[in-house]
């Protein structure tokens, strides 16, 4: 989390994929993790939960994509 929010405003999307349903739900819980799921939508962060990676797919070296297991394509240059 703490590196979508640095990308937030420097990159042209991020985006956050975890098999939870809401961050730091494990630690924080429920209440707060939604919290924080607001503050980094408003700076325009996009989650993707309930879901894992599944695929990455690149060329030449580079990622293009990335494929959820629930079948969404990313766009994709960096995966962290």
């Amino acid at each position: 989390m703490e590196v979508a929010s640095f990308l937030a405003d420097k990159a042209t999307s991020v985006s956050v994929v975890d098999l939870i349903q809401v961050p730091f739900q494990l630690t924080l819980g429920d209440q707060v993790g939604a919290y924080m799921q607001k503050l980094h939508e408003e700076k325009g962060v996009h989650f993707h939960f309930g879901t894992g990676t599944k695929e990455f797919i690149g060329e030449g070296g580079q990622l293009k994509e990335v494929v959820l297991s629930n079948g969404t394509t990313l766009a994709a240059d960096v995966c962290v």
